[in-house]
């Protein structure tokens, strides 16, 4: 029962240096992948944040029917308003040659 209030309290101390700006953590830098709207599948579109299955859907159904030249043009497909667009397009890519 001891080691579980120590690690508590441990934690918070670790949660008020962090807030305070006394404790610095380095995490290793991680570049995620970008999805290519040209060939990313439902399961890998809904990992973007925002990004659910129906609209997933909708991605790639507008695929099918117009292949994406630019990243921009995902403003296209309904559901995709400015302020998601910003907050996925860093995470996007469009290849020129689909796969199929």
């Amino acid at each position: 029962m001891t080691s579980i209030s120590f690690g508590t309290a441990f934690l918070r101390s670790v949660c008020i240096a962090l807030l305070l700006g006394g404790l610095t953590i380095s995490l290793p830098a991680v570049a995620a992948e970008k999805l290519d709207l040209n060939n990313a599948s439902v399961p890998q579109l809904t990992t973007l944040p925002g990004i659910g299955p129906k609209l997933a859907k909708r991605i790639v159904d507008y695929r099918l029917q117009h292949k994406f030249r630019t990243v921009n043009e995902l403003k296209q497909v309904k559901g995709i308003g400015d302020r998601l667009f910003a907050t996925i397009s860093e995470r996007l890519a469009v290849d020129e040659a689909p796969q199929r």
